[in-house]
């Protein structure tokens, strides 16, 4: 009898024992298993395209490091330089074009997860030639061309317009880089602009797809 109540004793002592020491084993820690933000080769970036050209034709080049915020879904969110290229043109371009790029967004364990990441940008000119307007070619601007809203309220004005030549010489994209002041001014300059036609530009003598800086005047009776 004495001998059952110390073996009952004895295997509740094993049991708290063991409840005990399992509680006080600490717990493995966690790794959080990262990856890094990655260029998207889907999605490759164009620099050549961002490169100013009032920076190309006062031979502008340099490098600047360009600190960007890379959401969950790839997108650059947020972009600031960090180190300017010494150009303020180019620093423009610096954002302009961290701001249409897309990444593969860094992720800790799996999921995806925004980010700052610093990235660097080297403009050099190369041989380069841009997409000029055919020779022979007259732009739609003039009396024939004036927009009559324009022409009621005395409107006049300069525009650029930044325009993408493809390599068959077709214009496929405008936008105004400099505007008249005037909305009805600037909607003419793009609709010049895209019914130009283009002798396409080209890269190491290689025809290419570019970007070209089309400038237009509106005046009144000076035609």
């Amino acid at each position: 009898m004495h001998t059952s109540h110390q073996m009952r004793f004895l295997a509740m002592f094993f049991i708290v024992a063991n409840i005990f020491g399992c509680a006080s084993q600490p717990k493995s820690p966690h790794i959080v298993r990262t990856t890094k933000v990655r260029p998207d080769s889907d999605h490759p970036l164009d620099l050549l395209k961002f490169y100013p050209i009032p920076s190309r034709d006062l031979g502008e080049e340099g490098k600047c490091i360009v600190s960007i915020y890379v959401g969950f879904d790839g997108f650059v969110r947020d972009a600031k330089v960090v180190q300017s290229t010494g150009f303020a043109t180019l620093d423009d371009a610096c954002v302009k074009a961290m701001l249409s790029a897309r990444y593969i967004p860094a992720t800790e364990d799996g999921n995806p997860v925004g980010t700052w990441v610093s990235v660097p940008i080297e403009w050099k000119l190369t041989d380069v030639n841009s997409p000029t307007i055919r020779r022979g070619y007259v732009l739609r601007v003039g009396d024939d061309y004036y927009p009559e809203s324009a022409r009621k309220l005395h409107q006049e004005g300069d525009c650029v317009v930044d325009v993408f030549v493809i390599e068959n010489g077709t214009p496929t994209e405008a936008t105004i880089y400099k505007s008249t002041g005037f909305e009805a001014l600037d909607q003419a300059c793009l609709s010049a602009a895209l019914r130009a036609e283009y002798t396409p530009g080209s890269k190491h003598g290689v025809v290419t797809a570019l970007p070209a800086y089309i400038s237009m005047s509106w005046r009144l009776g000076k035609y």
